[in-house]
């Protein structure tokens, strides 16, 4: 009796999970919020403020920090991968800094230490609304924050990841192999 041999290609494939990613609502559309500094009658964005800012800045690096302070007293924590401006908000995907900084934004994420996400912004074009509220019609990003009472109860976490969302292969099942009678023996 003979056995016979099957050779089939294998491919090993290593997923690098780097350091991880946050996604969030920045900032939500229509929200009044009367946290804004100066704007004691409130203020809030409408949908689209940040379409032109994202497509002029997304090769500079937009920042994710732990605080809207300049200097070196604001820790980076990591840098925008993706931004949608939808009809309810700016929704953002932010990949964490492999660094001792980012690697603690991280794990204070995914602790619950932050309660929401805050805009650093340049209001370029505002107006009165007829009820009296600022609104900002289109804004230059310039960072965001993670922050404990973010001014915009809409500005939330949605998701601290392991890894950008990855299709995986199905596992991969060998053949079936089968013995066949020597016909020489």
């Amino acid at each position: 009796m003979s056995t016979e041999t099957l050779s089939v290609p294998l491919e090993l494939r290593f997923v690098d999970d780097g350091p991880g990613y946050l996604e969030g609502i920045a900032v939500p559309y229509g929200e009044v919020t009367y946290l804004a500094a100066g704007e004691p009658r409130g203020e809030r964005f409408i949908a689209g403020a940040f379409t032109a800012s994202l497509a002029a800045r997304a090769a500079s690096g937009i920042r994710l920090v732990d605080s809207h302070l300049e200097g070196f007293v604001r820790r980076p924590y990591g840098v925008l991968a993706e931004a949608e401006d939808r009809d309810d908000g700016l929704w953002t995907r932010w990949r964490f800094y492999d660094t001792p900084s980012g690697q603690e934004g991280r794990a204070e994420a995914r602790a619950g230490t932050y309660g929401g996400l805050s805009v650093g912004f340049k209001a370029v074009r505002q107006r009165r609304a007829a009820d009296g509220v600022r609104e900002v019609l289109e804004a230059q990003l310039h960072h965001v924050a993670l922050v404990d009472e973010p001014a915009y109860s809409g500005a939330r976490l949605l998701a601290v990841r392991e890894a950008a969302t990855v299709e995986r292969p199905a596992p991969w099942e060998p053949p079936e192999i089968h013995e066949f009678p020597d016909p020489w023996s």
